[in-house]
């Protein structure tokens, strides 16, 4: 009962934006890894958008935290797992903090985004999951922000500290090993990523032409982020476990 009153709390203290999107990702991705829903109708699909009128693929080819469309490989708890994690850690820390009292400058970020990620979809012309590039700007943002900072590998442990600048390419370089050997193949969602990470510096870029960023605040010393919290790493170790000491 405690658990679930925290659980609850936890929920009701996320701020809207993230709470949605957040929300909106879990029911899609449970749905379509028990296989109550096909995918198809999720993918961003030029043709289906402007032939058929489905208009809200745009919104939920974003959702989805699978592989990419059209995948040989199923989609392990793993990756469902820890690119639910990161990607709502950042957005939520971006909307609590950097975007406080600011929710209109959020959402405004989100539909830049959004259009450029669809931008990426018209030119690879293809049914796709516009999400691996929406999640990489995303993560940039959060990584500008947080450019004088540190992160370490695992909470607790005085592990390979490293600038929270460079999160951008460490997530990449993390999602490619859990995704291997798709990793390398046609499947592969580094291009999706590194397009995502051009899109957060245009955007960063625009708000520092603009004079757009508010004023950083004078902190007397960095903080120290955790890439990775006890206890992901305890329920990555135990679905290895369960799984037959296999991550992917």
């Amino acid at each position: 009962m405690v658990n679930r009153y925290r659980a609850d709390k936890a929920y009701e203290g996320t701020p809207p934006v993230t709470r949605f999107f957040g929300t909106a990702c879990f029911l899609i991705n449970i749905a379509t890894f028990f296989g109550l829903i096909n995918v198809f109708h999720f993918v961003f699909d030029l043709q289906s958008v402007l032939q058929k009128y489905e208009y809200w693929r745009f919104l939920t080819s974003f959702l989805h935290f699978g592989f990419a469309f059209g995948s040989p490989v199923v989609t392990p708890p793993v990756r469902y797992i820890f690119v639910l994690v990161q990607f709502h850690r950042y957005m939520l820390n971006l909307e609590n903090f950097y975007f406080h009292e600011r929710r209109g400058a959020f959402i405004k970020m989100m539909l830049f985004f959004m259009l450029g990620s669809a931008g990426y979809g018209v030119i690879m012309n293809r049914p796709m999951f516009l999400g691996p590039v929406l999640r990489a700007a995303v993560i940039t943002v959060w990584a500008h922000v947080h450019r004088r900072d540190f992160m370490r590998n695992l909470a607790g442990f005085e592990l390979n500290f490293w600038n929270a600048k460079n999160l951008p390419y460490v997530y990449v370089i993390v999602l490619a090993f859990l995704d291997f050997p798709l990793s390398i193949s046609e499947y592969s969602a580094i291009p999706a990523q590194i397009y995502g990470i051009i899109l957060g510096n245009i955007y960063i870029y625009l708000m520092q032409f603009l004079k757009a960023e508010p004023e950083e605040d004078e902190r007397p010393q960095f903080e120290t982020f955790e890439f990775v919290e006890p206890v992901e790493f305890f329920t990555y170790l135990a679905i290895a476990v369960l799984t037959g000491g296999k991550f992917m």
